[in-house]
């Protein structure tokens, strides 16, 4: 018999990163952990997101690219974000964009490597130095992830 926690519409915990979660005691305490989580401020997405394997779809670039567009959205509603970087930002973000490279990694497998990787990738379309430092740089801190 197997357990899950039900958070939709954010997701659904089976496993802890592929560790399927066999009985209510465990059941229990991830959720506990959970909430623990939330407590601290981390958003809930954020908390699914680590349990899962890294390879989950929730973990993928793609989806927290949408998240964490949606939060540049409201930074610029709240004056805190130029309205001109947000629309950079979703034009690099658009199918075939700049950010198509990252589109299927897990935000977990994004290093060094895969920067410079993604680097050379924008090098080979034509991107100067310059527009590449500006495409990367919203990723120096992983903040989608």
């Amino acid at each position: 018999m197997s357990y899950f926690l039900d958070f939709r519409p954010y997701g659904t915990l089976w496993s802890h990163h592929g560790i399927a979660i066999r009985d209510v005691d465990t059941a229990t305490r991830f959720l506990e952990q959970v909430r623990a989580r939330v407590a601290d401020g981390n958003s809930l997405s954020e908390v699914l997101a680590s349990y899962m394997p890294e390879k989950a779809k929730l973990n993928s670039v793609g989806v927290q690219l949408i998240r964490w567009l949606e939060i540049k959205r409201r930074a610029v509603e709240a004056h805190d974000l130029s309205p001109t970087y947000h629309r950079e930002l979703k034009r690099y973000a658009r199918e075939g964009g700049e950010f198509s490279y990252l589109a299927h990694y897990s935000v977990y497998e994004i290093d060094f490597a895969a920067l410079e990787d993604w680097s050379l990738w924008l090098a080979d379309r034509g991107l100067s130095p310059k527009t590449r430092r500006n495409v990367l740089v919203p990723c120096h801190t992983k903040s989608w992830g």
